[in-house]
């Protein structure tokens, strides 16, 4: 007498899994899906270099202290900060420099930020940016200041070219990767059915990059806790460029002909 009700019962399990495969996209054509990675690279026509300036004697504790100005460019620039100021306007090639107030806002406490000192050259050589920050950091030192974080976002014109040719690296990767794959399971590549963009693909490694879509109300890359606001810029190591990163998942149906390889 059981046995009609396991019957039907393996019936309604069979149909189930069958509706659960095709919510899951069971019904979707075969093919080989990889992900392609494309970076690519131009001189920066501009960039804003900032430094923060503070003062290693000056250490506090407890709540986070706030600036006695308004964090704004403009604001009253401390006295002792003025020299550093100074020479860095005094450099051929740099203009707009702007100092806002920045609040010491580690929780842990720490040395206290003085002034936010940002400037921008037009197209920038790697040289010429050593230098800049080399200035910063003498300048600091004979004022018995430091410069606690040097960031920097370089920027270019035309940012719709370097994203075209990301994805276009991107999808020839992606290629390669799969027909890599197509050949170890003795098949042809047909056609992209399925092209997605990875969520990953933005930003990753590029931080400096002024092509990078922003968020409102979110601050990449910075140091908050030390008044920081733009990515860390080591002249020594990162080249004065932007980057653009783009990765997309796509897929390739099988070449027609071809039989679906078995599992």
């Amino acid at each position: 007498m059981k046995r009609p009700f396991l019957v039907l019962v393996l019936i309604g399990s069979l149909v189930s899994a069958s509706s659960v495969a095709a919510q899951m996209g069971g019904n979707e054509p075969g093919g080989i899906t990889v992900t392609g990675t494309g970076l690519v690279s131009a001189p920066a026509d501009s960039v804003t270099v900032e430094f923060v300036i503070s003062d290693l004697s000056a250490m506090y504790s407890g709540m986070p202290m706030m600036p006695e100005a308004e964090a704004t460019p403009g604001a009253q620039i401390p006295a002792r900060i003025s020299p550093v100021v100074d020479a860095l306007s005094g450099i051929d090639g740099v203009g707009d420099v702007t100092v806002a107030l920045p609040p010491a806002t580690n929780p842990y406490g720490g040395p206290v930020p003085l002034a936010r000192i940002t400037l921008t050259v037009a197209n920038p050589a790697a040289e010429q940016l050593l230098s800049i920050v080399t200035e910063a950091v003498v300048i600091a030192e004979i004022e018995q200041l430091a410069v606690s974080s040097v960031g920097a976002m370089f920027t270019v014109s035309d940012c719709a070219s370097l994203d075209r040719a990301a994805r276009q690296a991107a999808l020839d990767d992606a290629r390669a990767k799969a027909e890599v794959q197509a050949d170890l399971i003795g098949v042809s590549l047909g056609d992209i059915v399925s092209l997605a963009d990875d969520m990953y693909g933005y930003g990753t490694g590029t931080p400096s990059s002024g092509c990078e879509p922003e968020v409102p109300g979110m601050t990449y890359f910075g140091d908050p806790f030390s008044g920081a606001t733009l990515p860390p810029f080591d002249p020594t190591r990162d080249a004065p460029e932007v980057q653009v990163l783009r990765m997309a998942r796509v897929t390739f149906a099988f070449a027609v002909g071809d039989a679906t390889p078995a599992a």
